[in-house]
């Protein structure tokens, strides 16, 4: 069974069960941008964000830039946000403060 896009309404009202740093790109993508100290900070915390993923089954798309690490979730499969991302990014809060 392919998983479900989510409407823009039920999105809204999942985004409030998470921390206020998500947002989302319309139904394509939920997006995180958290704020990062130094490079070496941000590629432990894609390590660890990698170990999540992989119980998950999620591959989300993480992006370092100077002072940010960026976190995309989309369903590749059916190109968009489902339930699923937002299990993952529950994950994810309970991992970044």
């Amino acid at each position: 069974m392919e998983a479900q896009i989510l409407s823009a309404q039920e999105i809204e009202q999942q985004l409030q069960s998470l921390n206020v740093a998500w947002s989302a790109i319309g139904n394509d993508y939920l997006v995180r941008v958290v704020p990062i100290t130094s490079y070496a900070q941000a590629a432990q915390l894609v390590a660890s964000l990698a170990q999540l993923a992989e119980s998950h089954r999620e591959s989300p798309k993480m992006t370092i830039d100077s002072e940010e690490l960026s976190i995309e979730l989309s369903d590749a499969q059916v190109s968009g946000i489902t339930a699923s991302e937002f299990t993952f990014a529950k994950a994810i809060d309970a991992i970044i403060q």
